[in-house]
């Protein structure tokens, strides 16, 4: 091999790992990506059923101080 030849070939291989090297930084970076976003998803459900939640806990402790306090007027009638 002459020495041109040479550095061809060496400059072939270097372009050949750098090529390699960029698509595992871009599918890495991809990866990340993708996990980030699923994160946001996973937390804008769990927001949303947080808030289902708190609605549902806010209308039994609503229903329950009407029931108690229907009770107490009851319990105050009949002691009159």
């Amino acid at each position: 091999l002459s020495s041109s030849g040479f550095m061809f070939n060496r400059s072939s291989y270097l372009d050949n790992i750098m090529e390699i090297s960029n698509m595992h930084i871009l599918q890495s970076w991809c990866r990340e990506l993708r996990s980030g976003v699923v994160r946001d998803l996973e937390r804008q459900n769990q927001k949303k059923e947080n808030i289902r939640l708190l609605e549902e806990q806010i209308a039994l402790t609503k229903q329950l101080m009407e029931e108690r306090d229907k009770a107490l007027m009851e319990k105050r009638s009949q002691q009159s």
